[in-house]
Order: structure tokens, then sequence, then C-alpha cells
């Protein structure tokens, strides 16, 4: 089979390898996807999934391949997330059709300007998503491939089908894969999204109708695949947030009437028994906890309740969020520590917090930290503090780490990978892309 490279860029980077299985500790390397600086709205042809090893002395950032003739050298890669414990990568293979949008500036074609759309929309239109599984550097199969052409007409290159979320893959009671759920637009964006079910190869697509959602964001199933939020907007403004039954059965709005909510921004414990949301009270960013455990008590003040409200910092919500480096804490991602031996709760919530300081000045109003909170006890927590913007948060597999993006210095807004050690609160910088348009955005490390 013949051989083409994605890597043929960012040769300065590092040495194109392909990725590596197990670091040197033991434990899997940080994924994430290199994108340009400013980052755009929509993906481009120059993104890149990447990997890096954060505990070696010195940290190599390796470009992900795929030797195989589906790739090719003017097509984008994206990370999406790993699988099966690490032994297999999920991620995006982008291309768009021959001589449109060539590059990663403005998008516009004769059809979008008919059509009145913005640059950005003409992008995610002209833009088809292949989500892919790869071993090392070759290709298992690409399920949303299939899965495009279940409906498309022959010939047809840009179908309904051709923009497709990152899928969420479903795992049996032993651990097996058994296939992958993601939603899909079947008009550009902001159009509502539909969510399928399909097998490990994109074959046997069955459409979730209970998971439907009129909004783009659509909806987010339990790791147990027995509840889902969805997001439906509001007439009075902003989104509600439904708490549904993946049988179709709806349970009803998870929000409180002094909640305000700008989009779905939901995240479900490994355990499926709560989940945690960004909201907004009395126009103050928080996070909530629901329990789920206890469907006729959703609203009760045990199961549902903000969390650490005591904390003089705000999270990131609708009006501070930003790219990170123009002064904002990056995003709204928060994320649970894995579940790790006899554990059968996450021990730990870890967000980007921005606190604001008791003596602010001009050049200097808040601190930057992760602030991380107890789920058991809520009044516990630790802070890592950094000197500059920081966001998107994950743990390592073992729950001792966290990875993060960050910047060097308000002077060079590009973000790179660093790493802290949660007990210690001691970090490093891991990534050093010397590229001024090139950054980190979106890490991950396998659970």
């Amino acid at each position: 089979m013949k051989t083409i490279c994605v890597a043929s860029l960012f040769i300065s980077l590092a040495s194109a390898l392909a990725a590596p299985s197990q670091t040197s500790a033991g434990s899997l390397p940080v994924a994430f996807t290199i994108v340009p600086a400013p980052s755009p709205h929509a993906v481009t042809r120059s993104d890149r999934a990447a990997t890096v090893d954060p505990f070696v002395p010195r940290p190599k950032l390796q470009i992900m391949e795929v030797h195989d003739v589906f790739f090719g050298e003017d097509q984008g890669t994206q990370f999406i997330r790993w699988l099966e414990g690490g032994k297999r990568a999920l991620i995006f293979r982008i291309s768009f059709p021959a001589n449109i949008c060539k590059d990663d500036g403005p998008c516009m074609t004769p059809e979008c300007q008919a059509k009145k759309w913005d640059p950005d929309t003409c992008r995610i239109h002209n833009t088809v998503l292949d989500d892919c599984v790869i071993e090392q550097n070759r290709l298992v199969n690409c399920p949303t491939r299939n899965f495009n052409g279940h409906d498309r007409p022959p010939g047809d290159t840009v179908g309904p089908y051709s923009y497709n979320e990152s899928a969420q893959p479903i795992y049996s009671d032993g651990g097996k894969l058994m296939g992958f759920l993601f939603g899909t637009h079947n008009a550009p964006p902001p159009s509502g999204v539909e969510v399928w079910k399909v097998e490990p190869d994109g074959s046997n697509a069955v459409q979730d109708v209970a998971g439907t959602a009129l909004t783009t964001h659509g909806c987010r199933k339990s790791p147990n695949e027995t509840l889902m939020v969805c997001e439906t907007a509001r007439a009075s403004g902003g989104v509600d947030i439904i708490l549904t039954s993946t049988d179709g059965t709806q349970i009803g709005s998870i929000l409180e009437a002094n909640e305000y909510e700008h989009l779905l921004s939901a995240f479900w414990s490994p355990d499926s028994q709560f989940l945690v949301y960004f909201s907004e009270v009395g126009n103050k960013g928080k996070i909530i906890y629901q329990d789920v455990t206890d469907l006729q008590h959703l609203g009760d003040p045990a199961h549902h309740k903000v969390l650490s409200d005591e904390v003089p910092g705000f999270y990131c919500n609708f009006s501070r969020c930003g790219p990170l480096g123009l002064g904002h804490i990056g995003s709204d991602f928060a994320t649970f520590s894995p579940l790790v031996g006899l554990q059968k709760h996450p021990k730990w919530l870890a967000v980007a917090v921005q606190k604001t300081l008791a003596h602010p000045t001009p050049e200097q109003e808040f601190k930057r930290v992760i602030h991380l909170i107890a789920l058991d006890h809520p009044e516990v927590v630790k802070e890592i503090e950094l000197p500059n913007d920081v966001g998107y948060p994950v743990f390592s597999p073992d729950g001792n780490s966290l990875a993060f993006l960050s910047i060097v210095s308000p002077d060079d807004p590009r973000t790179q990978l660093f790493v802290a050690n949660i007990d210690t609160g001691r970090w490093k910088q891991v990534t050093f892309i010397a590229e001024r348009n090139r950054q980190v955005y979106d890490p991950h490390w396998a659970q």
C-alpha cells in the first residue's frame, strides 16, 4: 500500500514518528492537536494530531502519522480521544472538496456568498470530517465514512452528513468496544443535531431519535447509556438542559429558576451517578452539581447544589470565556479524576478558575489557578497557581498529575502544554513549539 504522510509540515517541531503506545514511565503520552494561532473557529487543513511523553527528561513532540492512501498531505488530522485504554486512538481526518478552502484563512465560495454565509459557516459547510480509528500509525477503519455513505448519492463528496461531531465510544461490561455514538448535522451548523449509533466499523447505523436536539450542541449521554442531557432553546433566552432517558422518556429540566444557561456545558461523572455543568446564578458563573441516582428528587438541595460557592472567584462563564492569552481562562471544560483501583466514584473535579486578588492592580486583576474540588468533601480544595492564563485540564491515568494548556508570557499568547503534580503543585512546560503561528489545543490523557 502506498504511504502518504500527513506530517509534511512542522519538521522543525519534532521528528515525524509513529505515535507511541506507552511511555517510559509506564503510562500513555498526552495527545493533542496542533492548530493555527490565533485559532479559527473551524477546523483547517493544517491541524495535526500529536503526542508528547511529559515524564521523560527532555519531552519530544511527535506528529501522529497515518500510513494509508486515505490520508493525504493536504488533509488535516485532529485528535479526538484514546480508545480501549490507549491501545488505539480516534482522530478526525479533515478534508475539503477540490479547490475549496485551500488555506487556513477566510473561506468563501460563490455558493456561500449566494446564501449570505459568513466565512466560518462557509468553511464548516465545506468541511468533511471522518472519524478514524488508528493503531500506532496504521489505519483500522473510519466508522463515520461508512456512515456518511448510507444515504449519500453516488459521487456526492459533500453530503448531508459530512460534518460529524466527535464520536463517543460504547463499551461492553467487559471493556470490549461495541460501537460509537456521535452527533451529526443534517445541514450546516448552527442547525440541529441528530444522534446516531453505529458498530465499530460504521455499519448498521441506527438513529437515536430520543437524542435529536433542535440546537447545535445536541445531547450528552451518561457513560452507562441510561440517561442523557439535551440542549433546547428557551423562549426567554439562553438554553434549557433537559434530562431524558435513553428510551425517549423526558424527565424534565434540571435548571433551577434562577439559573441561566448559554449552552450545553455538562460533564458526566465516570460512574454515571451525577453530572456537573456551568451556569450563571445572579450573573455569576457557577459550577452546578446534579445527582441523578434519585430521579424523583432531582431538585432536592442534597442532589442539586452549587459546588464550592464560598470560593471568591469565578468559573468560566459566557462573558469571561475566550482564547488563552487574552486575559481569559480559556474554556469551561471541567475534568474528573479517573477511577483508580477499587474506587467507585471520582475523587476530584478540576477546573480552571480566575480568582480576584484582594488588592488588584491595573496590571494584574486576577490570579489563575487550577481549582480541585474533593467531590466527597466539597469544602476541601486544592489550588495550583499559574503565572498566566490556564485552561483545559485533564488527569493522568493514575490520577496523580494534570495536563493543561497555558501560555509562556502575555507577550506570546500561543498555548503550550504543561503538566503539574497534584500533591506538590509543581508544574513544568512540556511542549516548546517555536512557530509563531502554531499552538497546542485540546489535550487528552487516556483513562
